[in-house]
C-alpha cells in the first residue's frame, strides 16, 4: 500500500547561532517550535519547522540557537473536497512533523557542536502531545484575545 504523504526534499532556510563561553550562570535551555504548513501547487506543500532555545542577547544563556528548515511533501490522497488541502493538512501534520523533527535535531548538534564544550542535543519529542498542547495554547490566547 502507498503512503498517502511523500517526503520530496527539505531546505535549511535560517540558522542563527551564538554562544558565550563567559557565562557564569546556569544554563535552563527550553527549545519552542512553531510550525507553518503552506499549499502550493496542487496535492504539493512546504511545511516549515523553527525552533529557537536560549536568550538571543546571552545575558539569560550561554547559548542561543533559532533555526527553521522546510520540507516539500506532497499529498496522494484521493480525497477531493472544496475544502482543498484542509483535510490532509491537518490529518497528516502530525506525520509532516515527526518527519521533519530529526533534520532539526541533527542541525541544531551539529551546529552547536562548533566551539562549545559540548553539543545541544534536543530530547524526542513526542509529536501529537506537542500539536495538542500547541493548539490547547492557542485556543487559549484566541479565547483571552476575544474576552479583551
Amino acid at each position: 500500500m502507498l503512503a498517502q504523504i511523500q517526503f520530496q526534499q527539505y531546505h535549511v532556510t535560517k540558522v542563527d547561532f551564538k554562544y558565550n563561553p563567559f557565562y557564569e550562570g546556569e544554563d535552563s535551555l527550553i527549545p519552542y517550535f512553531d510550525y507553518t504548513v503552506e499549499p502550493r501547487t496542487e496535492g504539493h506543500l512546504w511545511v516549515t519547522l523553527n525552533l529557537t532555545v536560549g536568550d538571543a542577547s546571552l545575558k539569560d544563556s550561554s547559548i542561543f540557537v533559532s533555526a527553521s528548515l522546510a520540507g516539500l511533501f506532497e499529498l496522494l490522497s484521493d480525497e477531493t473536497d472544496d475544502s482543498g488541502l484542509s483535510n490532509d493538512v491537518t490529518r497528516y501534520k502530525a506525520n509532516f512533523i515527526a518527519i521533519l523533527y530529526p533534520y532539526l535535531r541533527s542541525l541544531v548538534s551539529d551546529i552547536t557542536s562548533k566551539g562549545t564544550l559540548s553539543p545541544l542535543i534536543l530530547p524526542t519529542m513526542n509529536v501529537v502531545a506537542y500539536i495538542d498542547a500547541q493548539e490547547k495554547s492557542r485556543s487559549e490566547l484566541t479565547k483571552n484575545g476575544q474576552n479583551d
